[in-house]
């Protein structure tokens, strides 16, 4: 049996909502994006991360 945890969160903004940091986001399924933050000491200053289901404007994951 496959093991993992997984996490939903549900925000009450609107889809249209704006990001909180900069990134290169496209709503394409196996797109490969990052978002940016300012340095921290010891800590990277992005996250990468990849589209894996896109229904505008209901789902994102």
């Amino acid at each position: 049996m496959a093991r993992g945890i997984r996490k939903e969160v549900f925000y009450p903004d609107p889809p249209e909502a704006e990001w909180l940091m900069p990134n290169d986001f496209k709503p394409l399924v196996g797109h490969r994006f990052w978002f940016k933050t300012d340095p921290i000491p010891f800590c990277e200053d992005h996250t990468e991360c990849e589209v894996v289901e896109c229904e505008p404007p209901r789902r994102l994951a």
